[in-house]
């Protein structure tokens, strides 16, 4: 064993990767209020202007997340491939797999 704790991310998360972790846990829990309140909520930056790509990146997650909001108010049926790489990006952006259980 190298003494770490395997449920420990190796890195701390990123602005975008905690903004896309809040959208998926609202979504995963059919949070409608919530998950609203996450689209209109600006992700936490800091005093600094974010690095290039660290915007682009919740660029990207907002326009996913607006995705998602489409899709649940469709009707659900039509669409599912895209819901499904809307999903599986987002999961990506915030490296959702990277923890054990999710």
């Amino acid at each position: 064993m190298n003494g770490r704790n395997p449920m420990t991310p190796t890195k701390p998360f990123t602005p975008s990767e905690r903004y896309a972790r809040m959208v998926l846990t609202a979504w995963y829990n059919r949070d409608s209020t919530k998950f609203q309140a996450v689209l209109e909520r600006s992700p936490f930056l800091g005093p600094e202007p974010a690095p290039f790509v660290e915007q682009e990146r919740i660029d990207l997650i907002q326009d996913l997340a607006q995705s998602l909001s489409i899709w649940e108010s469709s009707g659900k049926e039509a669409d599912a491939a895209n819901l499904s790489a809307a999903l599986g990006l987002t999961r990506h952006l915030a490296r959702w797999d990277d923890e054990a259980g999710h």
